[in-house]
């Protein structure tokens, strides 16, 4: 193991030794050198240092820089307490009736024939022989071109239906006549290599030398007869879309009941693609999953934070400001979403126990995030001219489309690539072999891209301001990096770009103008109903807000998430925020530098840069206005609490 890991190092150094020699690489560090050279003994260098360290020794001492900086050691004070012992006393009734029921719910289920056989089924599935996938899409395309053909008056066709048939037929042909291993097949491909290489994930890991010959079971070549015959027979006479939605839904159902992880993964692999509802679905049932191990497993951990008191006080308050709702049924829907989304973070605290699961989750997300800015990118060049509702066209005569991908909203598609970006930067820390850092540095630029294209404004500024809270936090040598990037951007950048963020607090801008007229209308409600709110939801705004409007008589929302948490929950609503904010990046900023791994302080870095961009937007947005990117703040906020959680194993409450 140790001559492997010598072995590993020396090819990295001499990958990078060949770098360093390659000439191209040479001059970017020989120029990069000059420019450091020049600014360090440069007055301006030399009167910011000294304002610098005047500043420091001030900040050292103040009260706000001791808050962020000390450790928060009251872990132990916070378990004890009486108010953690009343929240978690329906867990410990849980836990009670495990230990007591348990025991006979784990003997009915083992004894499950039906049960034991998915099971067996599901732990098989790459240690199966290809020839059982090739008896399912033989069994498949046969029952569908037999029923095809039977209900048809007219001569066969030879059309696109029969050339998948075809296919069909003739890779399940193949595939039967391989024979070996589903995982076998992926043994030395180069394609296999490069995924688990992006997803930092050990070859060994999947591939078990041991298992060399398939898993020969008759039951399981029956199986996959039954199930292409029942596959062709739902593909003939139901709607692709039906189709598509009935097996998925029964694989996720069969899946996630198997394993609630692949329900955690899989919720945040489909945030940028998914619609909300089929993730809402998915999260209740990864939910139910979770309880049913959580029941059956009696040395199941649940990992508690003291970030947890106020993300539970905060749930209160929602709950309360749906009693007192003016819509009472609109804002049961949106409690439901904000509960969900709220157990969601809990499980996913409690789910990811080690480094590279939090990167293979982080990789996840970042690979369909970029799906969705390729999207984004071809629908500029489809998508035609856009609606005057996203762009003031006599103001911006060369903007003719913004895109907004899967999001539908060139804002909110910004805002969520603002939390993204830098979690898709921070792997490169993660990662040892250079393919595997220029394929991120690949998958980052689309991303880039496809925000740039937004035209969102908000975001341009979010992006800017996170990319310089990274670079202070990381490196303080990415400042030089980053002035340097700024003054290249007009050269770059095409002139709509330029002209979309030189108009920033340009009053002749109607969107601009419309919103400050929103705003001081919001203002005006907020003032009314700063105690209690008048509800969750969108609805209670549309409602009550046109009373107190101004100029812009109507209104979705009040394009600031601050005023609008306090229209939508009054004022304990908004402190419950401000305090899950404040302890969330005091438990990111007292940690990230107490760890010699590179990737988890890098990535805590990420996740507080990109939070502090997304907060920064809800300056001028509403920025809860989309679940999706609801949804995608409580991942990040669990990110930086896993990744804090990995520095110090010592929050697990095993009492409950």
């Amino acid at each position: 193991m140790k001559y492997e890991s010598e072995k590993a190092f020396s090819a990295e150094h001499a990958g990078s030794e060949k770098m360093k020699e390659s000439l191209i690489f040479g001059m970017i560090l020989k120029v990069y050198d000059r420019i450091v050279f020049y600014y360090e003994n440069s007055m301006f260098f030399i009167v910011m240092q000294r304002l610098g360290h005047g500043f420091g020794k001030l900040a050292a001492s103040s009260s706000i820089l001791i808050f962020f900086d000390r450790e928060w050691n009251i872990a132990d004070t916070w378990k004890q307490s009486l108010v953690f012992r009343i929240l978690a006393s329906p867990l410990r009734w849980f836990r009670f009736a495990s230990q007591r029921f348990s025991e006979g719910v784990n003997i009915a289920i083992e004894e499950s024939r039906v049960l034991k056989a998915i099971r067996v089924f599901l732990e098989n599935l790459f240690d199966m022989s290809t020839r059982v996938y090739g008896l399912l899409f033989i069994t498949f395309s046969a029952v569908f071109g037999l029923l095809d053909f039977t209900s048809r008056n007219a001569g066969m066709l030879f059309g696109m239906s029969e050339i998948m048939k075809l296919a069909l037929f003739l890779g399940g042909a193949v595939l039967i006549l391989i024979n070996r291993p589903v995982k076998a097949l992926a043994e030395g491909s180069i394609v296999s290599k490069a995924v688990f290489g992006f997803f930092n994930v050990s070859h060994d890991a999947f591939y078990d030398k041991r298992t060399e010959d398939a898993v020969l079971n008759k039951r399981f070549e029956i199986t996959a007869i039954v199930t292409g015959t029942a596959l062709g027979a739902m593909w003939h006479f139901l709607q692709p879309m039906a189709f598509a939605l009935a097996v998925g839904g029964i694989a996720a159902l069969v899946l996630v009941l198997w394993r609630y992880e692949i329900g955690v993964f899989a919720v945040a692999g489909f945030i940028p693609l998914a619609p909300t509802m089929a993730l809402l679905g998915l999260i209740l049932l990864t939910a139910v999953s979770f309880f049913i191990r959580l029941f059956r497993d009696k040395s199941m951990k649940l990992r508690s934070t003291i970030l947890d008191y106020f993300v539970i006080l905060f749930g209160m308050v929602l709950l309360y400001s749906f009693i007192t709702s003016y819509t009472p049924g609109s804002s049961m829907l949106a409690l439901l979403i904000h509960m969900a989304f709220i157990v969601f973070y809990f499980i996913l605290v409690s789910t990811i126990k080690t480094r590279r699961q939090l990167y293979f989750l982080a990789a996840l997300l970042v690979l369909s995030t970029t799906i969705a800015s390729l999207y984004g990118l071809y629908q500029l060049k489809t998508v035609g001219a856009t609606s005057e509702a996203w762009v003031d066209t006599t103001l911006f005569e060369d903007i003719k489309a913004r895109v907004g991908s899967t999001f539908e909203n060139p804002n909110v598609l910004g805002e969520y690539l603002v939390l993204i970006i830098p979690v898709a930067i921070a792997m490169l820390w993660g990662q040892k072999n250079w393919l595997s850092k220029l394929a991120i540095l690949g998958l980052t630029a689309i991303m880039l891209g496809c925000l740039v294209y937004t035209y969102s404004r908000g975001a341009y500024v979010g992006l800017m301001l996170a990319f310089a809270l990274f670079a202070v936090l990381r490196d303080r040598r990415f400042v030089i990096l980053g002035v340097v990037g700024l003054l290249m951007l007009p050269f770059v950048l095409p002139a709509s770009v330029i002209n979309r963020f030189a108009s920033i607090g340009n009053l002749n801008d109607t969107s601009s103008f419309y919103r400050i007229s929103v705003w001081l209308g919001s203002l005006k409600l907020a003032q009314d109903y700063w105690l209690s709110g008048i509800g969750l939801g969108l609805e209670p705004f549309k409602l009550v807000y046109p009373k107190y409007s101004l100029n812009a008589a109507y209104a979705h929302h009040s394009h600031n998430i601050y005023i609008q948490l306090m229209i939508e929950t009054g004022i304990a609503g908004l402190l419950m925020f401000f305090a899950i904010i404040a302890v969330y990046y005091k438990t990111l900023l007292a940690g990230f530098y107490k760890t010699k791994d590179k990737f988890i302080s890098t990535f805590m870095i990420a996740v507080a840069s990109g939070m502090a961009g997304y907060l920064a937007q809800g300056m001028v947005e509403n920025i809860w206005y989309n679940n999706r990117v609801l949804l995608t703040f409580w991942v990040m906020l669990a990110f930086g609490v896993i990744a804090k959680a990995l520095i110090t194993e010592d929050n697990e409450v095993s009492g409950i």
